[in-house]
């Protein structure tokens, strides 16, 4: 088992966090398997009991996102689990605030007792290739949570407040099922309102966004990315 995988094991076994445990006990059968131990991991999905789905399948599918009211496109779409980066060398303090979100999302029901919730919105920011979108899969990979990630070619229309109704769509969505919804790009939805050129119908959006991340209390993650954090509203 690589190291990866024994941090995430520690954690979640420390925080009492039976279904994380579950997920990351699946990830070690799959990564047994990928290596050629088939009788190993064979043996350890027995353990699990094979009659039981594998935590991934909490996966929404393509079928089941909402779609663009106007295209039909798929509003966001899923990385499968198998797909996700999440070996990063990161500069001590950057890597100690990603490990805190970890933490606190698998001490979530811990901290519930004493009132408490963990950081459920997040925002990455720094110049492209910083490793942002690589952030976002790591944080799924160590939470266990599957990645939602959103279209903006489905997202954004030209057509008067379809926009709006696209995105309150998409998060009604994940209201339902507990994700990482990851937004990059997030100045394309949360540009600043002071500024002159911008049209009202931009100005309307990032109103929307602003409410929709108020009313945001879904059992997951919200990670938003930009490499233009000084364009962003100063409300996000």
């Amino acid at each position: 088992m690589n190291g990866s995988l024994l941090r995430r094991l520690f954690k979640t076994i420390s925080a009492g966090d039976v279904v994380s445990i579950q997920k990351i006990a699946w990830a070690v059968v799959e990564e047994e398997s990928k290596k050629g131990h088939t009788q190993l991991s064979k043996e350890l999905a027995e353990i699990l009991d094979k009659r039981k789905e594998s935590p991934k399948s909490s996966v929404l599918p393509l079928s089941r996102l909402p779609k663009s009211t106007r295209t039909q496109i798929p509003l966001a779409t899923t990385i499968p689990f198998e797909e996700l980066r999440y070996h990063m060398v990161l500069p001590d303090p950057v890597d100690e605030e990603f490990t805190r979100i970890e933490r606190e999302y698998a001490a979530r029901e811990r901290l519930a007792l004493h009132g408490l919730t963990p950081s459920r919105k997040i925002l990455l920011y720094g110049p492209p290739g910083c490793g942002k979108s690589m952030g976002a899969e790591r944080l799924s990979w160590n939470t266990g949570l599957p990645l939602i990630k959103v279209r903006f070619d489905a997202i954004v229309s030209s057509y008067l407040g379809e926009t709006a109704v696209n995105l309150r769509s998409i998060f009604d969505t994940i209201h339902q099922t507990p994700c990482l919804f990851f937004i990059d790009e997030a100045d394309s939805l949360a540009r600043t309102r002071l500024a002159v050129q911008e049209v009202g119908e931009v100005k309307r959006i990032v109103n929307t966004f602003l409410q929709l991340l108020d009313e945001y209390k879904a059992p997951g993650l919200l990670v938003a990315a930009t490499n233009l954090d000084s364009d962003l509203d100063a409300a996000v």
